[in-house]
C-alpha cells in the first residue's frame, strides 16, 4: 500500500510539470481608457507632461517620456610571464531605451486618440500540455497497474 501511495504521489508532481503558461496578448493597451477624457483627469492620471504641443487642428498632444540607461561593463586582465605585464581590457556600452506616450486633445480637452510603445495587456494562460502528460503519466501508470494487478490475483 506505501508503494502505491509513493508511486501516486509522483504521479502528481509530474502532472504539475505538465503545465505550460504563455502570455496572451488581449488586444488592448491600458492606454485606452483615456480616450474621452477631459485635460482635468488625464494631469490627475498621468501627471505633469514632458512636452505639450500643437497637433495642427485646434489641439494639442501631450507627451510623456521616460528614458532607461542600461550600462553593460566587462573587463578581464591577463598576466604575461614573457613580457612580465600585466594587460587590463575593459569594455563598456551604454544603451538608452524610451518609453513614450502622446494623448491628443481636441479643442475641448477632449482625449480622441494616443499612440504608445508601451502599455499593451496581457494575461497569462495556463493549459494542460497533452503530449507532455501522455509521455509523464504512462510510466507512471504502468507499475501502479502492475501493483493492482498482482494485489487482485494474489
Amino acid at each position: 500500500m506505501k508503494k502505491v501511495f509513493l508511486i501516486l504521489l509522483i504521479g502528481l508532481f509530474s502532472l504539475n510539470s505538465c503545465m505550460t503558461r504563455k502570455k496572451v496578448y488581449t488586444g488592448k493597451n491600458i492606454h485606452q481608457k483615456a480616450i474621452g477624457k477631459t485635460k482635468n483627469e488625464i494631469l490627475r492620471t498621468y501627471g505633469v507632461p514632458d512636452r505639450v504641443i500643437d497637433d495642427g487642428l485646434d489641439g494639442t498632444v501631450l507627451i510623456f517620456e521616460k528614458k532607461y540607461f542600461t550600462t553593460t561593463s566587462k573587463s578581464s586582465s591577463r598576466y604575461s610571464d614573457v613580457l612580465e605585464e600585466n594587460s587590463v581590457t575593459d569594455y563598456s556600452k551604454t544603451t538608452e531605451e524610451k518609453e513614450y506616450l502622446y494623448l491628443f486633445l481636441d479643442k475641448n480637452n477632449v482625449v480622441y486618440d494616443y499612440k504608445s510603445n508601451y502599455g499593451d495587456d496581457y494575461y497569462v494562460e495556463k493549459k494542460l500540455n497533452k503530449t507532455m502528460t501522455v509521455i509523464v503519466i504512462l510510466p507512471t501508470l504502468f507499475p501502479i497497474i502492475m501493483l493492482l494487478l498482482s494485489a487482485t490475483l494474489s
